[in-house]
């Protein structure tokens, strides 16, 4: 199977899972560190697939999936971070956008991933697409504040994370790449219980009232559920192909984002930051006509 449509349904799943996870950090959790924490714990449930053919890692495809584990709970932390203070349909496109390019930088300058004449096509025209559809949202206010430098900072974490899993699966199997990162980030986040206040928020969240029976935590299912199963098909991706060049289709997620924005306009109005005048909606077709390209050219 071609890593194409895993990528696309999983950017689609990652954008439904974005949209619970502002609302969550709007009126539930507001430590990106809470939220993190209980990401990083659901992640140890990848030890059931142990029976399903995992064996003994390879010593350096485990080095680069337990940095992959380390450098994506840092992604984790500074991408809720910037949510907490900005809408998503800003923080995901700005991340998005970093992230493949990052990840493209370091993979072929010190990994030696490289893309082929094709994909550089298709690469230009998803991250072309996807800032033409994101220009006017964050372009001017969050150009120089200290937000969109956290968020920058999310995107590079990010591409460090995947390029690693990449280079992870070149020494190993898949499941035991999984499952060794998804460990490494379940690692990283139990130190978060070291830190008093952080180990106060984690078990003062609304996620513990009522023994986990409650509205918060059913969110904090659903979200999960979409965005482990977004996440495991994108380190399937990301075992057949570059990660920059995976990690570019993210113009799909903001697509997704955009839509659960209008639909929950009058509920959640600090999902959409702008307004939809002709030149906008001109500007969203043609950024959409772009990333269409963009898919098509890296089908053909």
């Amino acid at each position: 199977m071609s890593y194409l449509p895993i990528s696309i349904i999983s950017y689609a799943l990652n954008g439904f899972s974005l949209i619970v996870d502002k609302t969550l950090l709007n009126e539930s959790l507001p430590s990106p560190y809470v939220y993190t924490f209980y990401i990083g714990l659901l992640s140890a449930l990848v030890v059931f697939l142990i029976p399903l053919g995992a064996t003994m890692p390879n010593l350096q495809g485990a080095i680069f999936a337990i940095l992959s584990g380390i450098f994506f709970a840092l992604s984790l932390v500074t991408f809720f971070t910037s949510m907490r203070h900005t809408v998503v349909t800003v923080v995901g496109p700005i991340v998005g956008t970093v992230n493949p390019v990052f990840a493209l930088i370091v993979g072929s300058l010190i990994l030696n991933q490289e893309l082929v004449a094709h994909q550089w096509v298709s690469f230009l025209l998803l991250i072309t697409g996807g800032i033409i559809l994101t220009f006017n949202l964050w372009w001017g206010k969050h150009s120089l504040d200290k937000n969109f430098l956290i968020m920058i900072l999310s995107g590079c974490f990010f591409g460090l994370s995947y390029v690693m899993l990449r280079q992870a699966f070149l020494y190993d199997s898949f499941l035991n790449v999984l499952i060794v990162s998804r460990l490494a980030l379940t690692a990283i986040v139990l130190i978060f219980l070291f830190f008093p206040q952080t180990r106060h928020d984690i078990f003062g969240s609304q996620i513990t009232h009522n023994h986990f029976a409650n509205k918060t935590s059913a969110l904090v299912l659903s979200s999960q559920l979409a965005g482990g199963v977004s996440g495991l098909m994108l380190a399937w991706a990301v075992s057949m192909a570059s990660p920059a060049i995976v990690n570019s289709i993210y113009g799909v997620q903001y697509i997704v984002l955009l839509g659960g924005a209008i639909i929950l306009a009058k509920s959640h109005p600090h999902f959409l930051e702008e307004r939809f005048t002709p030149m906008v909606l001109v500007q969203k077709i043609l950024a959409v006509i772009i990333i269409s390209l963009g898919l098509v050219y890296l089908a053909i």
